[in-house]
């Protein structure tokens, strides 16, 4: 026995579509759009990079020497670098996606104060956040 179409019976204005059988007499609910949850923990990530990095090695300058208090080091200007490995890479072959933390090292004496060493080092490796809010730890 041959079926009726639904929409003979709705008058056309009230009619907004068909779907698996049934009939719609309303427009779908619009909601708000979908919040970013990692929102505040990429920003947070991205705060630590720009304000907190050199403010924890200003916690730790000077380092001066426990024997004889005669050296001493400070490190300043803090830089992490790009990736060293793209993402996929480093899920492949198991390798912690980060960048190298360098800085400026300046090594000195504390009694003449002549500085006996002033370069750039490389201090170590700093995971860094995805763009999916995650870490890639080795």
């Amino acid at each position: 026995m041959p079926t009726k179409k639904a929409t003979s019976s709705v008058p056309q204005h009230m009619y907004f579509g068909e779907t698996h059988g049934r009939v719609r007499l309303a427009p779908p609910k619009k909601f708000a759009d979908f919040p970013d949850l990692l929102d505040m923990q990429t920003q947070g990530f991205a705060s630590f990079l720009e304000k907190y990095l050199d403010k924890l090695f200003d916690d730790i300058n000077p380092v001066n020497d426990i024997a004889g208090e005669r050296l001493g080091l400070t490190i300043t200007e803090i830089k992490v670098s790009q990736p060293i490995d793209p993402v996929e890479t480093c899920k492949k072959k198991e390798l912690t996606y980060g960048g190298i933390i360098s800085g400026k090292m300046k090594l000195y004496d504390n009694e003449t104060k002549k500085v006996l060493f002033n370069k750039r080092i490389n201090i170590g490796i700093l995971p860094l956040m995805t763009k999916w809010g995650s870490y890639i730890i080795n």
